[in-house]
């Protein structure tokens, strides 16, 4: 594979991963709602997992129900793809700035 494939896909399954650890978390730990785990995990889910915001309406989404299951692999999926496009533009950039400055 490419440099630039590698650095996608794997841009990509750590956006991924990192919605299963939320995922993984939320549903092992449960932190009571006015918890302060409960508030800087909402708030950091929330700035690395932005598709979580697409699911604020989502309130039947408790812990061990079918819905909270479906509600991280939605934003799983989601993470992935913004991660991947990223690592997808962000390659592209470095790229081009490579190549403006190596001589010719």
């Amino acid at each position: 594979m490419r440099k630039r494939t590698q650095l996608t896909v794997a841009s990509a399954i750590l956006g991924l991963f990192i919605a299963a650890a939320f995922a993984t978390y939320f549903e092992v730990a449960d932190p009571a709602p006015d918890s302060r785990a409960a508030v800087w995990s909402g708030g950091a889910s929330l700035i690395l997992c932005p598709g979580g915001l697409l699911f604020w309406w989502f309130i039947d989404a408790e812990p061990g129900t079918s819905g909270f299951v479906f509600m991280w692999v939605i934003i799983g999926l989601l993470n992935a793809g913004l991660y991947g496009l990223i690592g997808a533009f962000g390659t592209l950039i470095l790229e081009k700035a490579g190549s403006r400055s190596s001589p010719e």
